[in-house]
Formats: structure tokens, C-alpha cells, sequence
């Protein structure tokens, strides 16, 4: 394994972030092409109301909260209570059942891999991600989702797939820190194209 310095782990950090850029750009131009009709976000209308708490919501306390929950139990710490604590809230607030249901089954495997497993799997970690994937269900509204063909359903969660894969590596390979900026980061490039190209 190669040692990793600070400045390698920036580059690494930049060249992926940049990559991933790219591929946004990318599928939203074939998404075009193929002419998907994509749901808007549930309540996009507050959200261009509130935009500054919307922003700071989007841009920092929604990456802390589901890295948190999604990437801080990839490696053993001292914190899953605080992972176990925002899943639990996550449960309370989601209103289809679908989602509170594999949020459950999530947090019972975080239980499971804490007390009875000394190492982190890697089938914990797909789980993590298709979790952190699925989750994003709760963003549009049933309706939207259930009237979606599979391609278009594909596209529409896609980037939150590849975000998952790539915070989930960051968070392995480099450490929490790193996720935690990178997911920040993406959120802030994808708010400000929002805001700028909508």
C-alpha cells in the first residue's frame, strides 16, 4: 500500500471531486437527450423562498448528519451512539415507510457489527451506501417516484449513489474529515448550480 501524504490525499481529493463534477454534467446532458422527466424536489418552492436556510441546511447540516450516520460506522470509533441517535431521528421524520423500515434494518446492522463483529465488512459498506442511496427517496414525493420509469428513477438517484461509493471511500481510505468536506463541497457546487442555472 502506498503511504499517502497530505498533499497526495488533496490531490486525490480534488482530482475526484473534479471527476465527479464532470460526470453530473455528463448524465444531466444525456438525461436531456433522453428527454426523462425527472420530479421536482418536494417542496422546492420553500426552498427557493428560503433560500439562505435552505443553502446552510443543504450545504452543512445535512452532509454532517448523514455522514454521521452513513460513513462514521465504516470504521470502529467511540461514537456510534451518535450514528444510532441521527439514524433514530432520520426513522421519526421520514414519512414512507419504505425508508423507515431499511433505515431500521441499517441501524440493527450497526448494533450487530458494533457489539458482536470486530471489523467492518465490506457487504456493511454496499449496505451503507444503498441506504444513504435509497434514503434520498424521501426528496420527492410518492407520486413522482411511483410514476417514474426505471431509467429515469436510475438517473434520478445515480448521483447519490456515486456520492455514496465516493464519501464512503474517503472516509476508509483517508478518514471522516475528508468525507465530511467532500460531501460539504458537493452539496455547495450542487446548490449554487441550482441556484445559478434553474
Amino acid at each position: 500500500m502506498i503511504k499517502k501524504t497530505i498533499k497526495s490525499k488533496w490531490l486525490i481529493f480534488i482530482g475526484i471531486l473534479s471527476i465527479n463534477i464532470l460526470i453530473l454534467a455528463a448524465l444531466d446532458l444525456v438525461e436531456g437527450f433522453l428527454e426523462l422527466s425527472m420530479p421536482e424536489i418536494d417542496g422546492k418552492e420553500n426552498i427557493l423562498d428560503n433560500i439562505i436556510f435552505y443553502s446552510i441546511f443543504l450545504i452543512f447540516l445535512a452532509p454532517i448528519l448523514e455522514e454521521v450516520l452513513y460513513r462514521l460506522p465504516l470504521k470502529r470509533n467511540s461514537f456510534t451512539f451518535f450514528s444510532l441517535l441521527v439514524g433514530v431521528i432520520y426513522i421519526l421524520i421520514f414519512d414512507l415507510l419504505l425508508i423507515r423500515i431499511v433505515l431500521g434494518i441499517y441501524l440493527i446492522s450497526i448494533i450487530y457489527l458494533r457489539v458482536w463483529k470486530k471489523e467492518i465488512s465490506k457487504v456493511f459498506i454496499v449496505i451503507s451506501i444503498f441506504v444513504f442511496t435509497i434514503s434520498h427517496i424521501g426528496n420527492y414525493g410518492l407520486l413522482d417516484i411511483q410514476s417514474m420509469n426505471l431509467l429515469a428513477f436510475m438517473f434520478l438517484f445515480l448521483p447519490q449513489l456515486i456520492l455514496g461509493i465516493i464519501v464512503s471511500f474517503l472516509r476508509i481510505e483517508f478518514s471522516f474529515n475528508y468525507a465530511l468536506l467532500y460531501h460539504v463541497l458537493y452539496n455547495a457546487i450542487i446548490i449554487l448550480f441550482a441556484i445559478n442555472f434553474d
